[in-house]
């Protein structure tokens, strides 16, 4: 059963509270009869209005439990920006018991794929689906290219979403956005083309191969001085959806060579202050990416939008930091996506 996401575009807390002590008092055990004799599409309506806590940029579905008889999804369906409230509401889920487990996101359920999907005038044997797989070692993910043979007969709009429900069901919507790079559905069949079940085996053998690591860049800025970078890779914000809030902390260097590089006594003491923010911050947040050229340091720091402590630690670390030898500017703006170090992955 599936609630499909309103016109509202901002993001906004949902009441959590409110909806989970809904849930608990009367809204699980009706759903699950309602599931029971047939009448969940029904019941839509009715457990919208009662928890009234679900924001309506997300989108709700019910499923079979993978441990439990049935699973309540609420999911950003793969939108960054709304993905820190689905994460929240499931911090505040009672624990999954036989009849009831939670989900952000959509699970996977391969079982689907030996079925037939009915898509206007068309049924699709879904086994039928073919791929053509790309890897890009570089950023950890893999160009996925879908082809069925009646997309020749499908609207190019329809063959997309179809391609997207398939990939849900085979990989599960975080592994999608995890791995997946770009996805095109395809009316001609590619020469490479294999069965679905080659692209689970071709993300497993990835993940053996690789390990998280930071990678150094080197460009030039405006000025054609050298720029340097470090990231760490894999570079994604699925694989840490409540680090929301970008803070671009900027420290100033002496730039005494002619390159405008730090010097070793400026790289020292660039190094401790480093230090000290990881530490001060600790498990709160994560720096992401380093950039050093131009007289400058940059370090791009994500926390939670939504836990001001650590917020506060942050701004409390730049004003006490801040030296007239080396000044400390800070600007923090919601980035769920982590589109501003997207150039880094």
């Amino acid at each position: 059963m599936l609630f499909r996401r309103g016109k509202q575009q901002s993001a906004v807390r949902p009441p959590i509270f409110e909806f989970w002590s809904w849930w608990q008092a009367m809204g699980a055990e009706q759903l699950a009869a309602a599931i029971e004799s047939g009448r969940a599409t029904e019941y839509a309506q009715e457990i919208s209005s009662g928890g009234q806590a679900i924001d309506p940029s997300l989108e709700w579905e019910t499923s079979k439990g993978t441990t439990a008889k049935h699973a309540l999804c609420i999911t950003s369906g793969g939108v960054a920006e709304f993905r820190p409230l689905a994460e929240r509401w499931l911090r505040a889920a009672p624990a999954s018991d036989a009849t009831w487990e939670y989900h952000a996101a959509r699970q996977a359920d391969p079982s689907v794929l030996s079925s037939k999907l009915e898509w206007g005038e068309a049924t699709l044997a879904l086994a039928d689906t073919r791929l053509q797989l790309t890897p890009k070692e570089k950023n950890w993910s893999i160009d996925v290219d879908v082809f069925h043979p009646l997309f020749p007969s499908i609207p190019a709009k329809s063959r997309q979403q179809i391609t997207f429900l398939v990939l849900d069901w085979l990989l599960g919507e975080d592994d999608v956005e995890r791995w997946l790079g770009t996805v095109n559905a395809l009316d001609i069949e590619p020469a490479a083309a294999v069965g679905l079940d080659a692209l689970p085996q071709a993300i497993q053998e990835m993940a053996d191969r690789l390990t998280p690591n930071w990678v150094l860049m080197r460009g030039q800025n405006g000025d054609g001085k050298p720029m340097l970078a470090r990231a760490s890779r894999p570079l994604r914000w699925i694989d840490d959806p409540l680090l929301d809030l970008h803070s671009t902390i900027d420290v100033r260097y002496a730039a005494a060579r002619d390159d405008q590089l730090p010097t070793p006594e400026d790289l020292d003491a660039l190094q401790r202050l480093e230090d000290d923010l990881e530490a001060t911050v600790g498990s709160r947040g994560r720096v992401l990416a380093i950039v050093t050229g131009g007289g400058w340091r940059t370090w791009h720091l994500y926390t939670d939008a939504e836990d001001q402590n650590s917020t506060d630690i942050v701004r409390r670390w730049v004003n006490s930091r801040s030296t007239s030898n080396m000044p400390i500017t800070l600007e923090q703006k919601p980035d769920p996506s982590w589109k501003a170090i997207r150039r880094y992955r």
